[in-house]
C-alpha cells in the first residue's frame, strides 16, 4: 500500500525517474528509514484491507 501510494503521489517526478523498479527501491528505502510511529497508519490500513479481502473472498486460499 505504501509503495502504491508513493508512486501514485508522484513523490519522484517522472522527469527524474520513470522506471517502476527503481521507484520501488526508493519507496523501500524510505520505508526502512521510517519510524514505527510513521509506519503505523500504513500497517493499520493493511490490516483493514486484509479483513475486507477475507470478507469479499471467504474461500480464498493463497496458492503460490
Amino acid at each position: 500500500l505504501f509503495r502504491c501510494d508513493f508512486i501514485r503521489q508522484k513523490r519522484v517526478p517522472p522527469s527524474v525517474e520513470r522506471n517502476t523498479r527503481n521507484l520501488s527501491r526508493i519507496a523501500g528505502s524510505l520505508w526502512k528509514n521510517m519510524t514505527s510511529l510513521e509506519k503505523q497508519p500504513w500497517k493499520m490500513l493493511a490490516e483493514q484491507e486484509k479483513i475486507e479481502h477475507a470478507v469479499r473472498y471467504p474461500d480464498y486460499k493463497y496458492q503460490p
